[in-house]
């Protein structure tokens, strides 16, 4: 989902939710830092294969944990901020928003 997710949607929940962030003890550049790693996921996405193939395996096989191992360390910002959206109950209102904002529907695995 992240790689789908033009630039400019991924700033916007982001931004959506700095209050929170500060709340959760992330820094000002933190919060820049997930940005600029989602930029660069998206970017070496399509123009590494080898990077989009451990992607589009970990889509369809691998859990959370397991499909972030490759790349908590590449981008421990993005991986940081995703872990905690990992973890938000599924039904409240701010994740139907946001799955709303990048115009997808809630399913079983989400």
């Amino acid at each position: 989902d992240l790689v789908v997710c033009t630039r400019g949607d991924f700033c916007v929940v982001v931004r959506k939710h700095v209050q929170r962030l500060e709340a959760a003890s992330f820094s000002p550049q933190e919060i820049e830092n997930i940005e600029r790693d989602h930029a660069d996921l998206v970017s070496v996405y399509h123009n590494e294969q080898t990077l989009r193939d451990i992607v589009d395996r970990a889509e369809r096989d691998l859990s959370f944990k397991e499909g972030w191992a490759t790349f908590r360390t590449r981008y421990p910002a993005l991986h940081r901020f995703c872990g905690g959206l990992a973890s938000v109950f599924p039904g409240s209102a701010t994740v139907e928003s946001d799955f709303s904002r990048s115009h997808r529907e809630k399913n079983l695995f989400d």
